[in-house]
């Protein structure tokens, strides 16, 4: 057998070899040698990948070991995982769940609540990158342009609604949780306009009768003017706007941070040790 090379170690689900179940892979990289046991370890903090790997030769009676502590992975490990965008933003919800899974024990109740808010963000952003997707390119027929049009309208209530749901969960936090929790200005800077064009979109029936509240109001059609969508990229109800690539975006980016420095609070740090039966050496890059 030639000498085998190790880049990457994996945490995997189940012990079976070659099944589809790692859930993280993090960079080794040799430590020394003492005789025929050749050592290993997870890169340190802030330390440079010289890009070498660990290598042994089985046949040569050679084998892999790790000191006790050599083994660890961090939440940034995890959040590797997710790819990030042209705008900056990567899914959230498979770090926090991970993360979370792996750790010290966290009550069920704020792992289901971190999980939901994760998966509330990830949506609105998946909406969010739809709308400007859609809203930079209107194009071919009438009828098809209009299409387009109707499809940023429906997509912008969506996304509204459900980065309007995360951060609710973000700032109920601290009352359901004693979690001490400071928000940034982008999110406590825009929540009440984020709050006014959530409510007007998920209640647009009444906006449709003239009426807030089951009370006519002079606001109630302006939701329906949402030109300013595809003109300077701004949602609108009202005194009330939220522009999409700087106050909307900025929440989402925001909102993302907040959720990992929450999961790294409640997990008292951001590393963790490897659990060496769960352990799969591997090439992943």
């Amino acid at each position: 057998m030639s000498t085998v090379e190790i880049k990457y170690i994996s945490i995997n689900i189940t012990p079976e070899v070659g099944a589809n179940d790692w859930v993280v892979a993090v960079r080794v990289v040799p430590a020394g040698r003492d005789g025929t046991t050749v050592y290993g370890r997870t890169l340190m903090p802030g330390e440079e990948d010289s890009g070498v790997p660990i290598s042994y030769n089985p046949s040569a009676g050679e084998k892999i070991e790790f000191r006790p502590g050599d083994l660890k992975f961090t939440i940034y490990d995890i959040d590797r995982i997710a790819e990030v965008d042209s705008n900056g933003y990567a899914p959230v919800t498979y770090t926090i769940q991970t993360w979370l899974k792996f750790c010290a024990p966290v009550d069920q109740n704020l792992f289901l609540f971190l999980v939901a808010a994760s998966k509330r963000l990830d949506t609105a952003y998946f909406a969010y990158s739809q709308i400007t997707s859609i809203a930079k390119d209107i194009s071919g027929s009438f009828p098809h342009q209009c299409q387009q049009i109707i499809t940023v309208l429906g997509l912008s209530e969506f996304l509204c609604i459900a980065l309007n749901r995360a951060v609710n969960m973000l700032q109920q936090l601290s009352g359901n949780f004693s979690i001490n929790l400071q928000l940034p200005n982008s999110i406590t800077g825009n929540v009440q306009s984020l709050r006014e064009i959530r409510n007007a979109f998920e209640h647009i029936e009444d906006r449709a009768l003239g009426k807030v509240r089951n009370k006519i109001h002079p606001d109630a059609f302006t939701i329906f003017d949402q030109k300013k969508i595809f003109t300077e990229g701004i949602l609108t109800y009202g005194k009330h706007s939220l522009t999409l690539h700087t106050d909307i975006l900025q929440m989402l980016l925001d909102a993302r941070q907040t959720l990992l420095k929450i999961a790294i609070s409640i997990s008292g740090g951001d590393t963790i040790p490897f659990d060496v039966n769960q352990m799969n050496y591997s090439k992943h890059k």
